[in-house]
């Protein structure tokens, strides 16, 4: 089946359990609009500006517990998303943005096309935790592998996808499928949870901190603090990992914690997450 670039990448997206978009459809990404209209289980949220669009899928990711996707136009719509990039690194939540460029031409002439910026991959470099741009529809497959992947073996930080306006249009007969599952982040072995459980056994007076990775444990780290009788205190990026228990739970910890005081005194701490 031949169709064009961008509607080749929004097939992919659906392919790999991406399933909702957020984003302003913009004469530099229509055909990337085009393919979602050719992809009924595609969900568009439309929003009034960039950043939204990035938040918007954020928060998304956070609840979901699935990558989120955001669509943006060359130049202006990827300024304009990079505050919520900047958060989304800071906090570990694995956001995709995709995003137009201007035709391969153009690339460092400084001819004055629309929207241009000198290089468009290198400034969303110094945000996102991974930024590739695509010359080729093998690039949109290989590239976007590798952003899908780079938020289950790692860390998770937002990545960055570009393909110009002369890519999006190509046609190509390359087959949308998903990908090979990667292998999942380190898990605690078996060992390292008993003498875990041991530390804190023995400990005068034992503090749970979670990070933002505690998401991805609720099961098994967010009740340990609430059920077990031990006082715990959540950084922002774990937020929502589990209810809220106001006779346990320490608020405001960044705060607290900058007091060395409070470190002092506690027996043990277990920091789970980022």
């Amino acid at each position: 089946m031949s169709r064009n670039i961008g509607g080749y990448l929004v097939e992919l997206l659906a392919a790999n359990d991406i399933d909702t978009v957020f984003g302003i459809p913009g004469v530099h990404n229509l055909e990337l609009y085009r393919g979602l209209t050719a992809t009924p289980a595609m969900r568009h949220v439309l929003v009034r500006h960039e950043q939204g669009a990035g938040f918007a899928a954020d928060g998304f990711a956070r609840l979901s517990g699935r990558p989120a996707a955001a669509f943006v136009i060359s130049g202006p719509g990827l300024t304009n998303i990079l505050t919520a990039a900047a958060q989304a690194y800071s906090d570990s939540v694995p956001l995709l943005v995709v995003a137009a460029a201007p035709v391969r031409a153009s690339f460092t002439k400084q001819w004055g096309v629309l929207h241009e910026l000198y290089d468009q991959a290198a400034l969303a470099a110094g945000v996102f935790g991974i930024a590739r741009s695509a010359r080729s529809a093998e690039d949109v497959r290989e590239y976007l592998r590798l952003c899908l992947a780079s938020f289950r073996t790692g860390r998770p930080r937002p990545a960055y996808l570009e393909i110009p306006l002369d890519v999006l249009a190509e046609p190509t007969t390359l087959e949308a499928g998903a990908f090979e599952d990667t292998p999942l982040m380190p898990q605690a072995s078996p060992d390292q949870i008993g003498a875990a459980v041991r530390l804190l056994s023995q400990a005068a007076r034992p503090l749970i901190i979670a990070g933002g990775g505690a998401r991805r444990a609720r099961r098994g780290a967010a009740p340990s603090g609430r059920d077990s009788g031990l006082p715990y205190g959540n950084d922002g990026g774990r937020q929502g990992a589990a209810p809220r228990n106001p006779s346990r739970e320490l608020r405001h910890l960044a705060a607290l914690w900058s007091h060395s005081a409070v470190g002092r005194r506690c027996g043990c701490g277990a920091r789970g997450g980022y």
